[in-house]
């Protein structure tokens, strides 16, 4: 199996941006849903506890940085050599990567909705004043 050169055609990455545009708004849409279901039950915890998830939830997101680029070479050597004598260009190795896209980036997208601040009444992001 040849692993795709770094610098290709345009046809050949075209897939692989429709797939992580995909999980990234499959990540705001489930963050979205959940961040309003776990807001609503932190509501009478006080200010302590959702800080500390927001700041949590910050950290994380900051280090996806550093963790996406690694995650995504390991990815990328592990269908290297998995998928010995399986063309790059095939449907099975889009659908493996798909899936190795999806678990690295799916939760940092997921978290950087939750970690949005939201007006209480409106249930949306504040644009700034």
């Amino acid at each position: 199996m040849q692993r795709p050169p770094a610098i290709g055609p345009e046809r050949r990455w075209r897939p692989f941006v429709s797939i992580v545009l995909s999980v990234f708004m499959a990540g705001l849409a489930f963050g979205s849903w959940g961040g309003e279901r776990l807001a609503r039950r932190l509501e009478a915890s006080g200010a302590v506890v959702p800080l500390r998830l927001y700041a949590t939830t910050e950290f994380i997101i900051g280090s996806s940085g550093l963790a996406v680029p690694r995650q995504l070479d390991w990815g990328g050597a592990l269908l290297a050599t998995a998928g010995t004598g399986v063309d790059w260009n095939s449907a099975s190795y889009y659908i493996a990567t798909g899936g190795w896209i999806t678990l690295t980036l799916l939760p940092y997208a997921i978290g950087h909705v939750v970690a949005a601040p939201r007006d209480e009444k409106a249930g949306v992001v504040p644009t700034g004043h």
